[in-house]
């Protein structure tokens, strides 16, 4: 009896997961941010190692806080992370994605569409805080900069 309860438990959580999962995904297709970029190196979102290659990234929400999801486009590798506004002196030329760069280790930074003077700035990881303190006593992150495409 237990078990069927703890059973039915878990399928109606699963199920309402997978509704808010479908919820946000439907929904970051109407937001205004959608790029596409072949990044040619294994990169860090939050905590996650995402493989070099193709990949979409979609704005979920249009808050302040608003979150990013970083998907490959065969599906294999996705992260979401928060993120910050942030701005720049005048409108970017073109759509890039930045990214910080610890020894062989690169971090997506910042997301910046071409028009605007305002950008979105991945929320660093504990990982990355502790590389940028150990790189801090000799020298600053190299920037890397790709350019992405607005689907």
């Amino acid at each position: 009896m237990k078990k069927q309860a703890l059973k039915a438990i878990t399928m109606l959580f699963s199920i309402i997961v997978l509704a808010f999962v479908t919820a946000i995904a439907s929904n970051a297709q109407s937001l205004g941010l959608q790029l596409k970029a072949n990044i040619p190196f294994d990169f860090v979102v939050g905590n996650k190692t995402l493989a070099a290659g193709q990949y979409t990234i979609v704005q979920l929400t249009t808050t302040s806080d608003a979150g990013l999801s970083i998907r490959s486009r065969d599906g294999n590798h996705k992260a979401i992370r928060l993120t910050k506004a942030v701005q720049a002196s005048d409108k970017r030329r073109k759509t890039t994605l930045t990214f910080r760069r610890y020894g062989e280790t690169y971090y997506l930074a910042q997301v910046w569409m071409a028009g605007s003077s305002e950008g979105r700035e991945i929320i660093k990881s504990t990982a990355e805080r502790s590389a940028d303190r150990e790189l801090a006593q000799n020298s600053r992150p190299e920037i890397v900069t790709i350019v992405a495409d607005v689907e």
